[in-house]
């Protein structure tokens, strides 16, 4: 029965996470929530003991992701090599750094993809991570005290 509990919480915890990314992005305006985030919470719950998940992996994954995606976007646009270029670029400088988060590899794309301004880093990468770390530390010592 304690794999159904912690599952559960599990499950919760996102839910809770990805309304509240939501509900804050509806109410400012302003963008909080991109798809790469449904897999960082994911790991968070599921995982929360993995490398992945610290703090220094998901804020740093996400901030090195955001650049070569807005770099090699405006230096080179969009193309199948500079798709592949941006990831791998991404890829090489989360390992060299030890801040591995594999939900960030899918950002290079949809920064390519959807050709965001600078301001992307700030809001929504930056923002929503900020977000992410906070209820889900939150949520995990809530249910230490449970």
């Amino acid at each position: 029965m304690e794999i159904h509990r912690r599952n559960a919480v599990a499950a919760i915890g996102t839910f809770f996470g990805i309304a509240l990314l939501k509900l804050i992005a509806d109410g400012t305006s302003t963008p909080f929530l991109i798809a790469p985030f449904g897999a960082t919470f994911v790991l968070i719950f599921a995982l929360p003991d993995s490398p992945l998940v610290k703090n220094k992996n998901i804020v740093g994954g996400y901030l090195i992701a955001g650049f070569f995606g807005l770099a090699v976007l405006n230096i080179w646009g969009v193309n199948a090599w500079t798709l592949g270029l941006s990831v791998a670029l991404s890829m090489f400088a989360m390992q060299s750094t030890h801040t591995m988060h594999p939900p960030a590899g899918a950002v290079p794309l949809l920064v390519m993809l959807s050709k965001p301004d600078w301001i992307f880093l700030l809001t929504p990468l930056m923002a929503g991570v900020a977000v992410i770390l906070v209820f889900s530390r939150g949520y995990h010592v809530l249910l230490k005290r449970a």
